[in-house]
């Protein structure tokens, strides 16, 4: 998108990519940037000076359309109330430092500059409280209420989830791959991955250990056609107990349910890893 004709553009990106704020001089970017914060996109959409106070009001920075407008044309003097101007919707905004007053700030200060990062996330290394030659930061606790509600909804979700209680009154306690296990270390597997209610079946779930689940989500491991385990080549000589399981039968007790072969085929197809 352009904004009203200049050469200042931004650009669509996926839900999820993560966003700095970069400070910058009037008429575009300094050789010297101060980061603001960061967030993830969530939305982008096209907007104009009306809409962009109707929707933000103050938190433009600006608190009239004459201020915004004028703010818009020292990039473009010929920028419009109804130009068009591009929009991004970042969501969990996170400061570096203190919020900077939008007083103190206007529109040729801010843009937002747009980064992918894959691998070695420093975003992340920071947030987690990673410093460059220096001891890791204190760990704050967050919001007390909101930790205790995450308890609460973790306890019934572990502990009443219809699919995992289907599963465990056909089971039992019993991880297909590994054996008798906690109650509370079972987790239901979807074998073809959820796609809708109609995935919830008996016979396209598995009890896994937890992280035996993740190895089976991945595609690390599976069943074949006479139900027993194959374990993906990639882990070959990584953990022996692992290894061990290959060509095993797997714990499936129930005489009336087996899991679905076309879930099963479809999971050594589609996912699995050899």
């Amino acid at each position: 998108m352009t904004l009203g004709g200049s050469n200042f553009r931004t650009t669509r990106a996926s839900a999820g990519f993560r966003r700095r704020f970069v400070k910058t001089g009037a008429g575009g970017l300094s050789n010297k940037t101060r980061r603001y914060g960061f967030g993830e996109y969530a939305d982008w959409h096209s907007s104009t000076v009306v809409g962009l106070l109707a929707d933000y009001g103050l938190a433009t920075g600006y608190a009239s359309e004459a201020e915004l407008l004028a703010a818009f044309r020292s990039f473009n003097p010929e920028f419009q109330l109804n130009s068009q101007v591009g929009n991004v919707v970042l969501e969990n905004f996170t400061s570096f430092e203190p919020p900077v007053a939008l007083s103190n700030v206007g529109l040729n200060d801010l843009t937002v500059r747009f980064i992918y990062i894959e691998n070695d996330d420093p975003i992340a290394a920071y947030v987690g409280g990673l410093r460059n030659s220096t001891p890791a930061t204190t760990f704050e606790l967050r919001d007390p209420d909101a930790a205790k509600q995450a308890v609460s909804k973790r306890k019934v979700r572990v502990g009443q989830n219809p699919f995992r209680r289907l599963l465990l009154n056909t089971y039992g306690e019993v991880c297909a791959f590994t054996g008798p296990q906690l109650e509370e270390t079972l987790q239901a597997a979807h074998i073809q991955p959820y796609v809708d209610a109609q995935s919830n079946h008996v016979r396209n779930g598995l009890l896994l250990r937890a992280d035996v689940h993740l190895l089976f989500d991945l595609g690390l491991l599976t069943l074949d056609a006479d139900l027993r385990i194959q374990v993906s080549s990639k882990l070959q000589g990584r953990d022996p107990s692992v290894e061990s399981l290959h060509g095993t039968k797997a714990f499936l007790k129930s005489s009336t349910v087996e899991p679905s072969p076309d879930a099963l085929d479809f999971h050594r197809e589609e996912i699995f890893m050899t």
